[in-house]
């Protein structure tokens, strides 16, 4: 029988999915430091809700402060990954992801202690991602991509971000205020960087304002909803689990993204999509 934090994983997964995929977009109309601004505003709305919705949450000092530390990290690694996808294929980008989805596993199994013991199929499936991942950041040519590397060290933030995260919840005992103030400084650091550091005025295609703020608004609501999710998971101990389902979605987002942006990849970096992608499923399913 399916469990309860598989089915939530896959919402998860949807919602991700879908922020990746768009995200392109929301970078392309508002360039990548304005677009953390925006994402970052938009992502509180599911927690304000939900927090509106169930009353006062209770919240410890320390907690908050890990919160506050997970906001930054997460605001650096949206500030990182977004300028990597300003000028890269998403596809490329977004497989980088199972870096830190692949480190979630091994916090949750290892560190955090949860009932999700790794055997040996998982244990290559970790290797797996970590190999994939480094080719898909390859040129033709064998050298790294650079442009790529921020990509690679945006999710390392966000390895760090959902470190702190699990310990800021696991001592409250409560997610929702602590993934507010960690979207809350994301949004923050995301401002300070587009007053400290302007760039060069965006490209702003042919919608209209109102329809460009709908589509970014759409991106930030559906990380927000994720992360949420995300929450609950590791309250409730599933986080292993839930890490390793999440860690399927670069195979949507290359399947997307060759129809809506017409991606192309080297066969180097095919293969690299695809070792990771295999490195996923044996931690999922085996």
């Amino acid at each position: 029988m399916i469990s309860a934090g598989v089915v939530l994983a896959a919402v998860v997964l949807i919602f991700y999915s879908v922020a990746d995929i768009f995200g392109k977009k929301v970078v392309v109309k508002y360039g990548y430091r304005r677009a953390v601004v925006v994402v970052g505003a938009a992502s509180m709305v599911p927690f304000l809700l939900l927090i509106a919705i169930s009353g006062t949450q209770h919240m410890t000092s320390y907690s908050a402060s890990l919160a506050v530390a997970a906001g930054i990290f997460y605001g650096l690694g949206f500030l990182l990954l977004y300028k990597s996808l300003a000028t890269e294929q998403t596809t490329n980008t977004f497989a980088l992801s199972e870096f830190f989805k692949a480190w979630l596993v091994i916090l949750g199994a290892f560190i955090l202690g949860e009932i999700f013991s790794l055997r040996a199929g998982q244990d290559a499936g970790i290797i797996l991602i970590f190999l994939g991942s480094f080719m898909v950041i390859l040129t033709e040519k064998l050298r790294i991509n650079m442009k790529l590397v921020y990509a690679l060290l945006g999710f390392i933030c966000w390895a760090v971000l959902w470190t702190l995260m699990a310990y800021s919840i696991l001592n409250s005992g409560t997610y929702l205020l602590e993934g507010l103030i960690a979207a809350l400084f994301a949004t923050l650091t995301g401002a300070v960087a587009s007053f400290a550091l302007p760039e060069k005025k965006p490209v702003q295609g042919h919608k209209g304002g109102m329809e460009r703020l709908e589509s970014s608004v759409a991106v930030g609501v559906a990380i927000g909803a994720g992360s949420l999710i995300f929450g609950y998971l590791i309250l409730f101990k599933e986080l292993a689990q839930g890490a390793s389902i999440i860690a399927l979605t670069p195979i949507v987002v290359a399947i997307a993204s060759r129809k809506i942006y017409l991606d192309r990849l080297t066969l180097l970096q095919a293969g690299g999509l695809i070792v990771a992608v295999a490195g996923a499923l044996l931690l999922a399913f085996f």
